[in-house]
C-alpha cells in the first residue's frame, strides 16, 4: 500500500502576508477616522450652502473612493468626494468646469487659501498642510433622486453615467458576506499593481479594475480567507483567461442589458452602468503586460509555497509584494 504523501507547511503563508499587510499595506484606522472627517467636513460645510440656498449649483455631496469603499492603502495621497451639480448651472464648455467648481468649492471653504485649489482634467483637489488630497469630483445630477448623474470627459465631453451610493454599495454587499478578509485581498492586489507600476510606469491596471477582478472572483466562489491561496487563485484566473472573458456583474444591471458595443478585446463593465466598458482604453499591449506579470506572480507564489529554504521563499514573496516584504 503507498504512502500518503505529505503536505508541505508554506514557510511563508498567509498569517505572514496578513501581518504584512498590517503594517505595510492598510491605511491605519487612526488615519482611516482623521481623512473622513476632513472629507466630511467638506461635505457638510457642502451641505449646508445647498441648505441656505436651494438654488445653490450643489445638489448634494457624496464621500467617495477607496476611503468610503474601505479600501484605501497607506500610500494613497487622495481621497474623494462626489459633488452632485445642477446641469443648468454649469460651464456649457466642459473644459471650463473644473474653473468653475474651484470658486464654488472657495464659497464653501473661505478659509483656505487659493494656492490649495488646483483645477484638474476631471476634479478639482484641495491640498492640506499634510500633503494630503481631497479631489471633488464633479456629476451632473440626474435629478430623479436615485443618485445617478454622469460624469463628464474634459476631452471630449462624453458623459458616463455613475451612481457613487451604489458603488460603494457594491463592495459592502461583499464584505458583509465575508468581514475584514474580503476588503483585504482587494488592497493586496491593489498592492500588487502599485508595485508593478514602480517597476514600469506603462503598466496599467487601475484600482477600479483590481476591486472588479477581485468581485468577479469572489462571486465566482474563491476563498478569500487565505491570502495566499486566493492570490493565486486570481492571478491563476488572469493567466488563465488572458483577461479575455467578459467581466460583468449582476447587481444593478442584467448580462442582456450590456450592449454590443460595449464589448471589446479586454471586457470589464462597470459595476453600476452597463454601458461602461472600464478597459475600453486598454491596449492589446496593456492586456499582454498585465497578463504577463500576473502570470509571474503566479510562478513566484507557487515557488515560495513548495520551497524548503525560507530565504527562497521570502524573496519569491518579495517579487509578489514588493523590496518592504520581510516575511
Amino acid at each position: 500500500m503507498s504512502a500518503t504523501p505529505i503536505k508541505t507547511v508554506p514557510l511563508i503563508g498567509h498569517a505572514e502576508v496578513a501581518a504584512f499587510a498590517e503594517t505595510n499595506v492598510n491605511l491605519p484606522h487612526e488615519f482611516v477616522v482623521e481623512y473622513r472627517a476632513r472629507v466630511t467636513s467638506l461635505r457638510d460645510a457642502l451641505e449646508a450652502k445647498v441648505a441656505a440656498d436651494p438654488a445653490y449649483a450643489v445638489v448634494r455631496a457624496v464621500n467617495a473612493g477607496s476611503l468610503a469603499k474601505g479600501t484605501a492603502l497607506r500610500t494613497t495621497s487622495d481621497f474623494d468626494l462626489a459633488v452632485y451639480l445642477r446641469p443648468d448651472r454649469i460651464p456649457h464648455d466642459p473644459r471650463q468646469l473644473s474653473g468653475w467648481l474651484v470658486e464654488r468649492l472657495k464659497e464653501a471653504r473661505p478659509q483656505l487659501s487659493d494656492s490649495q485649489f488646483r483645477p484638474l482634467d476631471h476634479c478639482v483637489s484641495i491640498e492640506y498642510k499634510d500633503g494630503r488630497t481631497v479631489d471633488v469630483v464633479p456629476i451632473l445630477d440626474a435629478g430623479d433622486g436615485t443618485g445617478d448623474g454622469d460624469l463628464i470627459r474634459k476631452d471630449t465631453g462624453e458623459r458616463i453615467r455613475t451612481n457613487i451610493r451604489e458603488h460603494v454599495e457594491f463592495v459592502r454587499r461583499r464584505k458583509a458576506r465575508l468581514p475584514v478578509h474580503y476588503r483585504q485581498v482587494v488592497r493586496l492586489v491593489k498592492w500588487w499593481a502599485e508595485q508593478r507600476k514602480l517597476e514600469d510606469q506603462s503598466f496599467r491596471f487601475k484600482s477600479y479594475l483590481a476591486e472588479l477582478i477581485c468581485a468577479h472572483r469572489f462571486d465566482a466562489g474563491v476563498d478569500f480567507t487565505n491570502y495566499p491561496d486566493a492570490l493565486a487563485q486570481i492571478f491563476a484566473y488572469i493567466k488563465k483567461s488572458g483577461l479575455l472573458e467578459p467581466i460583468m456583474f449582476r447587481d444593478y444591471y442584467k448580462r442582456s442589458e450590456v450592449p454590443t458595443s460595449v464589448y471589446g478585446r479586454m471586457t470589464v463593465v462597470d459595476a453600476v452602468n452597463p454601458n461602461n466598458n472600464i478597459v475600453s482604453d486598454y491596449s492589446e499591449v496593456n492586456r499582454v503586460a498585465i497578463v504577463a506579470a500576473a502570470s509571474t506572480t503566479l510562478d513566484a507564489i507557487v515557488y515560495a509555497e513548495y520551497t524548503p529554504h525560507r530565504g527562497e521563499a521570502v524573496a519569491a514573496w518579495r517579487e509578489v509584494l514588493g523590496g518592504q516584504f520581510r516575511g
